[in-house]
């Protein structure tokens, strides 16, 4: 069973690497404690390192308008079905399959199309690479990472209340991939 939850957090964050902790006798409060969980995380990692340096997916709005931009490298388009249900969005992708739950402001909002065009996301990050020096590209990684772990919370957090609502099952949309 712990197993097949492993697999299935490591499917939802994918590309992006998650590291593991064992579970502690007591709870994790205080400077030893930080110590000992930052210790069996890294694992002799530079825990400042970068771990993944690709954009995995972004979403972008734009008045009424949201587009939501995923890096997905070999792929063809038949390859690719989107699916709606409520505040998830499904991508499957020959045979995996990845669900992004979308905020909640985004509920009202019906999907049109999506597309499919490797090429400009990748473009745009190397050239960015270029130009940024490495010191604050490790800056600006970290700020980042600092600023989805807090987004996830906030999104497990409004979630939760969603799942505590009672609310009639959400209405299945196919999107068609142009």
């Amino acid at each position: 069973m712990q197993t097949e939850q492993i697999a299935e957090v490591e499917a939802a964050f994918a590309p992006v690497p998650v590291l593991r902790a064992a579970y502690f006798e007591q709870e994790v409060l205080g400077t030893p404690m930080l110590d000992r969980l930052a210790a069996d995380l890294f694992d002799g990692r530079n825990p400042a390192a970068v771990l993944h340096d690709r954009l995995a997916q972004e979403l972008a709005l734009d008045g009424s308008r949201a587009e939501l931009r995923l890096d997905l490298p070999f792929v063809s388009k038949s390859d690719v079905a989107l699916r709606k249900i409520g505040l998830e969005l499904v991508v499957r992708v020959d045979g995996h399959k990845r669900t992004i739950v979308l905020p909640g402001a985004l509920a009202s909002l019906e999907p049109t199309s999506a597309r499919l065009d490797l090429g400009q996301l990748a473009a745009l990050i190397e050239s960015l690479r270029g130009v940024v020096p490495p010191e604050l590209m490790r800056q600006l990684a970290d700020a980042l990472r600092q600023l989805l772990l807090a987004l996830r919370a906030v999104l497990d957090w409004y979630i939760a209340r969603l799942e505590a609502d009672q609310t009639p099952p959400d209405e299945v949309q196919d999107i068609p991939v142009e």
